[in-house]
């Protein structure tokens, strides 16, 4: 079992390590969005997981090798008393004993990340429904405020806030297009993705493949929200209307506006060559089944008794 914990180790540690500059080189160009939410999620997943099967791993086997009526938790105490004494302490010992506080720590961190998220949104959404003028659509308030922006608040119900000032701004049609563009972050549970990616840059802030891979993700969730909104209206309603908004909406929200909207504007108008974009498809579903299956292979490979990390025999 050790074999496996150490390959999945080294395979989380390369797909953290060289992942990031791949997957932002194969979504730079936004050519197909939701495969490049797809790939870094993919990525973000399969290293996290990767790293806590191993932690999972050196614990049972420390748990195996001392019987399972061992008080863990004690055991790690005298652990710690051992090493500030200067005695000796065995590596897998030593990981086991760090193995949960990292991981509780990690765990506790993506946890108040997306719960303080939900319930800033919550609060967020009572506040608007009770101040905020109602439309035709019970999900839909509008706030009389300066600011052009307009940006949806998942709950129940979902909220989709628009000021006062953006509705003035837009045109029935623009108008049309960011209502589409909201609806499709609520429908697509964009938030829950979005809130799950900050956690982890949260717990770990130095790991760049979680880093980087928050700020894509919210960057290509607005490209998916973009492209199905112009999928209703057309690509110059939308486009028209993310220049007209201002403000990028609250803390934690998805918002049509705010996030590179004069570069979001300029996709949806520039012509797609079909080649380009089934490249960049066909790139994308290749990334993301070799990011997916690499660390859990390479581990099926170590538990089939096939020494691909190069480990000595025991």
């Amino acid at each position: 079992m050790m074999r496996v914990a150490i390959c999945l180790l080294i395979a989380g540690l390369v797909v953290a390590t060289f992942g990031p500059p791949v997957l932002a080189w194969a979504t730079r160009s936004g050519a197909a969005p939701r495969w490049g939410v797809a790939a870094w999620a993919a990525a973000i997943g399969g290293v996290a997981s990767a790293w806590l099967a191993v932690a999972v791993m050196v614990v049972v086997g420390v748990l195996g090798a001392r019987g399972s009526g061992s008080h863990f938790a004690e055991w790690c105490l005298a652990l710690l008393q051992d090493a500030a004494r200067g005695a000796p302490v065995p590596v897998l010992a030593a990981l086991a004993a760090a193995a949960l506080p990292v991981v509780g720590l990690a765990v506790w961190r993506v946890v108040s990340t997306v719960g303080a998220g939900r319930i800033r949104g919550r609060r967020h959404a009572d506040a608007a429904r009770i101040v905020g003028r109602r439309t035709r659509d019970r999900n839909v308030v509008i706030l009389d405020v300066t600011e052009r922006a307009a940006y949806c608040l998942p709950g129940r119900p979902h909220t989709i806030v628009v000021t006062s000032s953006a509705v003035e701004a837009l045109t029935g049609t623009q108008l049309a297009a960011v209502l589409a563009h909201e609806r499709a972050h609520l429908a697509g549970h964009h938030h829950l993705l979005v809130a799950f990616s900050r956690g982890l840059a949260r717990a770990f802030p130095r790991v760049r493949l979680f880093a980087e891979g928050a700020e894509q993700i919210a960057r290509l969730v607005e490209l998916c929200a973009d492209d199905a909104a112009a999928r209703r209206t057309g690509p110059r309603p939308v486009a028209e209307a993310l220049l007209a908004l201002t403000s990028a909406g609250p803390s934690g929200a998805l918002a049509a506006g705010g996030m590179d909207a004069l570069a979001r504007a300029e996709r949806l108008l520039t012509a797609r060559p079909t080649a380009r974009w089934r490249s960049a498809h066909l790139l994308l579903v290749a990334t993301t089944m070799v990011l997916v299956a690499g660390p859990f292979a390479t581990a099926a490979l170590a538990a089939a008794g096939t020494n691909f990390c190069l480990l000595p025999t025991v």
